[in-house]
């Protein structure tokens, strides 16, 4: 865990002023509370201290360490400090050293990370009294702290028989064994505690991730489960042999296998998965869910063969999940009047759901044309609601979308907000934590000291982070108080300037970048993605690229610039359609090219937008229309979901297919369902 930054010079060479600001705005405009406020000065000299004393820890100074501890009192990061050097001499101190601290800091972040540190440190020495002094049942819930909590709780290794059940849940779990689950788990196996069911279930889970993970259970796999392991290992390392592997195991009666190998053989040959599905003796669940999964395989070749597949399902098994892409194969395929049928299968509860109610008025209006009257008045109703569904209703009535906004004005409260800094430690200190750059310590601080606050203390702090361009945390703040309605916090018009430069640099209207970067990053400048794409409109470096070049993009206005000269390209190869160019900007522009080129029978791109089958990229693409109509309005710009010019009727369906050179910056992931 990063406790603070390491590099000093940095930390004096660009002190970030506009928080600086912040802490002097929020604390110094309050005459109640002036006696308590420092000066400009004085915080400044504080931090120099600050660095000062990190400083000599690092050069194991304590006499100067302690002088300049002594000098910090009442400064918001001093608890850092000593959690700072509690660490460097972690080996060293004693449960009263701990107890001291988390006693004074209680219900602090860096409290329950040191609480945590010294668990896991009890657990190391397998100290299971001490471990059980410091436990907080309550808080720490990973799984490597319930394993170690029953260890702690099993004498000599025995697991007593009121752990069992506990212990059984904690294997039925996926995911990293850590040391301490692994000794538990030996423990249980040793202990017939766990069923050979169980165990085979988990062989499988982790089978399916890591094999080397899989292979710790071998051995204690029963001889007939082992040679069912001994193949699926051979249909891994054999692909040519795959197929006929996956379609022996796909009718074993061992359910767990069955269901996974003809998942497998529907990744390899869906026409062979639905020869076989229907002789299996898999239960209904697993039915639904292998007779789902094949069709999504063949939906992304031919769409009407999966609709047509599906068709012939038992109707007896009628799971929602099934029902839903059944009915999104039939809007696929035209099949207007089934539609109606097909909803009505549903559940009430997703029937009244906008999404369905939408699709049914839709399949409505397909079916009877002449009937427009009724359908009219269904849609206006439907238009009163400020989500994807709702809009489509108000483009399709030609009808204003209703925004519902309950935005008030964004005039600090001074007074009231000065109370909640100063009552609120975890917030003084992530503001000095921006200060010095130790942004993710500073956004878990900020979480941590919002999450204590009512929904109406939360929105104050989220005005006050908004007025000093912690654009982010603003956003964050008024989810947290789930103020949905309050859309000029939710949706800010932050880095303007920039905007507005790169939509005069390629004629693509504000609202729209504005949308991509409330999308991507929520108006974060430093968001990192977990595949590499960085800034506000998340930019994927190319591998082997420069650290320098990462920097350079985290610059909002180069990062704004070649985001939108990239979102340009893909208007100009998706001929100037908004949609498939938030389509592709999502998952990459060659997918979604042979997604329409495999499916010209749709004729509205509402429909085109319902059928992606890829979940990630539906609801991005829904979300950014959403937030660009969301845009408009508060630009005071017409709003409208879905112009005139992004409508492609199947005869111009070439028009879009061009094809022209495209800037590969987000470079994005394929999409998993």
């Amino acid at each position: 865990m990063t406790i603070i930054p390491t590099r000093h010079n940095s930390l004096l060479a660009k002190p970030k002023l506009l928080l600086w600001r912040f802490l002097i705005i929020i604390l110094s405009l309050s005459p109640e509370a002036s006696a308590q406020v420092i000066s400009n000065t004085q915080r400044v000299q504080q931090r120099l201290l600050y660095i000062e004393a990190i400083q000599a820890t690092e050069n194991n100074d304590t006499i100067n360490f302690q002088r300049l501890y002594q000098q910090l009192a009442g400064y918001p990061l001093r608890p850092y400090l000593e959690y700072h050097q509690l660490l460097k001499n972690f080996g060293t101190i004693d449960d009263a050293d701990v107890g001291l601290f988390l006693r004074a800091n209680t219900g602090s972040l860096i409290a329950e990370r040191l609480q945590y540190l010294w668990l896991r440190h009890k657990v190391q020495l397998q100290d299971w009294p001490g471990f059980i002094k410091h436990d907080d049942e309550t808080r720490f819930q990973s799984t490597d702290m319930q394993c170690a909590r029953l260890l702690a709780h099993s004498g000599n290794n025995v697991i007593a028989p009121n752990l069992h059940n506990s212990v059984r849940q904690l294997w039925a779990q996926n995911g990293t064994l850590h040391e301490q689950c692994l000794i538990l788990f030996s423990n249980a196996l040793q202990q017939a505690i766990i069923a050979d069911d169980d165990i085979w279930a988990r062989y499988l889970s982790l089978f399916k991730s890591n094999t080397d993970n899989a292979n710790t259970l071998y051995f204690y796999l029963n001889p007939k489960d082992q040679h069912l392991a001994n193949q699926l290992l051979k249909a891994r390392s054999s692909p040519e042999q795959a197929s006929t592997i996956y379609s022996g195991l796909s009718l074993n009666e061992n359910l767990l296998v069955s269901a996974y190998a003809i998942k497998k053989l529907a990744e390899l040959s869906p026409p062979q998965a639905m020869l076989l599905l229907p002789e299996t003796k898999l239960t209904k669940q697993a039915y639904e869910k292998s007779a789902y999964y094949i069709a999504w395989q063949i939906t992304l070749e031919s769409p009407g063969d999966a609709y047509q597949w599906l068709k012939t399902i038992d109707t007896e098994f009628q799971h929602p999940a099934l029902t839903e892409f059944k009915i999104t194969l039939a809007l696929t395929n035209n099949h207007w009047q089934e539609i109606s049928s097909l909803i009505e299968q549903l559940p009430h509860t997703l029937q009244m759901s906008p999404r369905w109610q939408y699709w049914s008025i839709r399949a409505q209006e397909k079916s009877s044309p002449s009937e427009s009257a009724r359908w009219q008045k269904h849609y206006q109703a439907l238009a009163q609601q400020r989500n994807y569904y709702g809009f489509l209703a108000a483009a399709r009535s030609k009808t204003p979308p209703q925004f519902n906004d309950q935005s008030q004005p964004l005039t600090p409260q001074i007074t009231h907000t000065n109370g909640i800094f100063q009552q609120n430690a975890s917030l003084r200190r992530a503001i000095e934590l921006y200060h010095f750059g130790a942004t993710k310590l500073a956004r878990r601080e900020w979480q941590h000291g919002i999450a204590s606050l009512n929904p109406s203390q939360q929105r104050m702090v989220a005005v006050a982070a908004h007025h000093n361009q912690l654009h982010h945390q603003s956003v964050q703040t008024i989810i947290q108080a789930q103020l949905w309605d309050h859309l000029n916090l939710r949706f800010p018009t932050a880095y303007r300037y920039f905007v507005k430069v790169a939509s005069e640099s390629t004629q693509i209207h504000p609202s729209w970048l504005f949308a991509i970067i409330r999308q991507e990053s929520q108006f974060d400048p430093g968001h990192r993605s977990s595949v590499g794409e960085i800034g506000l409109m998340q930019l994927q470096i190319k591998h082997g690229q420069s650290h320098e070049r990462s920097k350079t993009l985290l610059d909002p206005r180069i990062n704004i610039q070649l985001g939108a000269r990239y979102f340009k390209q893909l208007l100009d190869r998706f001929n100037n359609n908004y949609s498939l160019a938030c389509a592709a900007y999502e998952a990459g522009p060659d997918i979604i090219e042979s997604w329409v080129e495999k499916n010209r029978q749709i004729t509205d791109l509402d429909q085109w937008i319902e059928s992606i089958p890829y979940q990630q990229v539906r609801h991005y693409v829904q979300n950014t229309l959403v937030f660009n109509a969301i845009y408009r309005y508060l630009l005071g710009q017409p709003s409208m979901i879905l112009a005139d010019h992004q409508r492609f009727p199947a005869s111009e369906s070439s028009d879009f297919l061009t094809s022209s050179p495209y800037l590969s910056l987000p470079g994005k992931r394929r999409p998993q369902e």
